[in-house]
């Protein structure tokens, strides 16, 4: 895991298990209304955050390193809580030997949920809709920045929960946890398999974790949350 474990790390990662926790006992207390028991949803947001601080390495990359003063490298370091300071000088060479990861709780457990769901959603065509819709938001909103990685804004989520709705309105929930958070996830993908090597880059570019697990892990929760209210609608 690139971040560094420090109080702002423990702050962030104890809201992501409060958000779990709650959203978990919803579904085990029968409030939502989905194709898959309660029982399983809780068990598989739970895995998202208790697998977040796993990574592993599918492949690396020269990238080339930007110019920094030693002042801006200690910020960009206590700015996004990352080890840049050994990243950067790893060596003094002028390119990363850049690192491609992918993250268990915010890559392979969501992958899971979306197969999952889409699976079991009624609908199929609208499901490919949602991800395709979902791929093209995400890989437009996103960026890569120097020397961070591949983010991904929270926000996405958020966007993508009413294209949902004016897909389908009964089925928008299904639709965001099958077609929309796999486009999250295959956007992102996308985005890192469209870097190539001599570009500037960072010294790790991760899928899942630290730059867009927030995006990936607010679509499950808002396509949760909203099987409570779709069947009142």
């Amino acid at each position: 895991m690139r971040e560094l474990l420090n109080s702002r790390f423990y702050i962030k990662y104890i809201s992501f298990w409060a958000i779990a926790i709650l959203i978990s006992l919803l579904s085990l207390w029968d409030y939502v209304q989905l194709p898959l028991e309660g029982h399983w949803i809780a068990a598989l947001l739970l895995f998202c955050i208790i697998f977040y601080p796993l990574e592993f390495r599918v492949a690396t990359m020269r990238t080339r390193k930007p110019t920094f003063t030693s002042s801006e490298v200690n910020l960009i370091e206590e700015t996004f809580n990352i080890p840049f300071v050994v990243e950067y000088g790893r060596g003094l060479t002028r390119s990363f030997n850049t690192r491609i990861m992918m993250n268990v709780g915010g890559f392979i457990v969501p992958i899971v949920i979306g197969c999952v769901m889409f699976a079991l959603v009624d609908d199929k065509v609208s499901a490919l809709l949602m991800f395709l819709a979902a791929i093209m938001i995400t890989y437009v909103l996103s960026e890569f920045k120097v020397p961070i990685g591949v983010v991904t804004p929270v926000w996405v989520s958020f966007l993508l929960l009413p294209i949902a709705y004016i897909i389908s309105v009964t089925q928008a929930p299904v639709l965001l946890l099958s077609g929309g958070l796999l486009g999250v996830i295959f956007g992102v993908v996308v985005w890192v398999a469209s870097m190539s090597e001599g570009e500037e880059g960072s010294a790790e570019v991760n899928v899942g974790g630290f730059d867009n697990f927030s995006a990936i892990f607010f679509t499950i929760c808002l396509g949760v949350l909203a099987s409570i209210v779709t069947p009142a609608l």
